[in-house]
């Protein structure tokens, strides 16, 4: 004969009555009371303190959030700003190379007119015109501009003076951007470089050096920059206009807002050489 197969007891335990709490209370000792009695108050303590430190980091990192979106909106405005300040001189460069492919002027105008736009715009420094022949026709340079940078009417460009930008404006006979390597001391104003064909094979070029510091200058909104500390910064990093403000020091970890500094870098190309 087979017993009945037997079923686990699945009662769910219950817990200690409140009898046996107060019995377990009663034994023990009054300081042991007092020390379990604290309990309650210091963690209720504890919560209050911690949502208060939770409050002040979440609006802390809210502000950090803003001040970001408003680094980032900034700093873009004054990108397109100074973008389409190249370009608005870029326009008016290419119609005096145009000017001069048709022939309509001659050295004497283009003299005039160039010395009208470094006149007109201080970011503009020198403007040249150069033939197929790496040969200075006319030119006009800022009073402000050093010797040089000087390049008198007859003579020619040395060989390896913007030679590979020059071969370049042949190639693409486009407008091309080129910024000379830094000399210690000094940073080289950028160039851009304006073709106009005279005959079949052969281009001459308009050569124009504009200061990136008055560039920067002039095109970014005023404030902007009271507000940032700007810089213009070619590929490896090295400033060419404006200023990245004093170093910090490594953040502190436990006091990370306390040195949290808002940045935010953008690439300036006025066109697709630059």
């Amino acid at each position: 004969m087979q017993r009945p197969p037997t079923v686990p007891d699945r009662t769910i335990p219950t817990l200690p009555s409140p009898a046996l709490w107060r019995n377990w209370w009663k034994r023990q000792q009054p300081s042991r009371q007092d020390r379990f009695a604290v309990i309650a108050p210091l963690a209720a303590v504890l919560l209050f303190l911690s949502a208060i430190a939770s409050s002040f980091w979440y609006l802390r990192v809210e502000e950090t959030g803003r001040e970001q979106e408003a680094v980032k909106r900034d700093v873009e405005y004054g990108q397109q700003r100074l973008r389409l300040r190249l370009l608005e001189r870029q326009e008016q460069l290419m119609r005096i190379a145009r000017d001069v492919s048709n022939k309509e002027i001659d050295t004497d105008e283009f003299v005039a007119r160039a010395e009208q736009l470094v006149t007109q715009y201080p970011e503009l420094q020198a403007i040249t015109w150069i033939d197929d022949k790496r040969r200075v026709r006319a030119s006009y340079a800022a009073p402000t501009v050093g010797g040089p940078q000087l390049r008198p009417a007859g003579t020619v460009l040395r060989p390896g003076e913007t030679e590979g930008t020059f071969n370049l404006v042949r190639e693409h006979q486009q407008p091309i951007y080129a910024q000379p390597p830094q000399v210690a001391g000094s940073t080289p104003p950028l160039q851009l470089h304006i073709p106009w064909p005279t005959r079949a094979a052969l281009v001459a070029c308009c050569w124009v050096s504009t200061g990136l510091t008055d560039c920067c200058g002039t095109a970014c909104p005023p404030e902007v920059s009271a507000r940032y500390a700007l810089a213009l910064v070619d590929g490896r990093g090295n400033v060419l206009a404006g200023s990245l403000g004093p170093a910090r020091g490594p953040a502190n970890p436990l006091f990370t807002w306390a040195s949290h500094v808002s940045e935010y870098e953008v690439p300036v190309s006025p066109s697709e050489t630059a």
